[in-house]
């Protein structure tokens, strides 16, 4: 309304007017944090708008959706851009996002120093990543579990011999995971004996190694010199008769053991001397 005065009149405008509002919508999204190969990573439609009623999803890879929130997972690693193009039927609008699609970590570890004696064993980690490793944890299936973000090994006491499949899972600062599993045996001590006398009196006439059914070992015996006398298969038990490989019997001294342990990892060999006397 406009107002205007004279001398004699006063007059008064009125003026319409009309305004139109367009309605408007905007894209937007947001998805997870952890975005790693193989997992699924949930996008969310955090658009603006009244009347939104068409959602149109591209993920950079070839693959394509139409529902309002949605779960994609990459198969290979690399940068992806993801598209979300919206509309209500009459207006559309579009939103890109680059996602950046991590490596996994692959999860293995070693056994270090397994003694015949100790149920004591230390693991290492042994996994491969392509950037820093964040957190391990192992589960020793004994109902013990260590979770650590500051070392990558531990060490761990078994409650009694036996056969424990270990867990490890290793996760880096992208929140990547990956794990693996493996079967570590744990034996008592081996009664090696330290003199042999084989003049078939049926006293210590073997060096006989017996794992008592519980693992398969290896034993090799070597001379003073170094010589190999004796190299067995693996088995449960293991003799030698104080014979060379043509048969001959040794000289009496002094001879030198190496037992190894026959598993899924390697452990660490048993090794001394005994002496031969007829």
């Amino acid at each position: 309304m406009r107002f205007f005065q004279t001398k004699y009149i006063t007059v008064l405008f009125f003026m319409l007017i009309a305004q139109f509002s367009v309605a408007q919508i905007f894209a937007d999204f947001t998805f997870s944090n952890i975005t790693c190969k193989a997992d699924t990573v949930s996008f969310f439609d955090n658009s603006s708008g009244v009347a939104i009623n068409s959602w149109q999803w591209n993920f950079g890879d070839g693959q394509t959706a139409t529902e309002q929130n949605v779960k994609h997972a990459y198969d290979s690693v690399g940068e992806y851009t993801v598209k979300l193009t919206i509309s209500d039927g009459t207006n559309t609008d579009v939103k890109s996002k680059i996602i950046t699609i991590h490596k996994n970590p692959v999860a293995d570890f070693i056994v270090d120093s397994i003694r015949f004696s100790s149920y004591s064993k230390r693991f290492r980690d042994n996994s491969l990543s392509d950037t820093t490793k964040d957190s391990f944890e192992w589960n020793f299936n004994d109902g013990s579990v260590i979770i650590s973000t500051d070392s990558s090994f531990a060490i761990h006491k078994f409650p009694d011999k036996g056969s424990y499949n270990v867990y490890f899972k290793i996760t880096d600062v992208n929140g990547c995971d990956d794990d693996i599993t493996k079967n570590v045996i744990v034996v008592d001590n081996f009664d090696v004996p330290n003199v042999v006398t084989p003049n078939n009196d049926g006293l210590n006439d073997l060096f006989c190694i017996s794992s008592n059914g519980r693992v398969k070992i290896s034993i090799t015996i070597y001379s003073r010199w170094g010589s190999i006398m004796y190299k067995s298969e693996p088995a449960e038990q293991v003799c030698w008769d104080a014979r060379t490989p043509d048969g001959t019997k040794v000289q009496p001294g002094t001879y030198f053991y190496v037992i190894q342990i026959e598993g899924d990892i390697e452990y660490e060999p048993k090794k001394g001397f005994f002496n031969v006397f007829y």
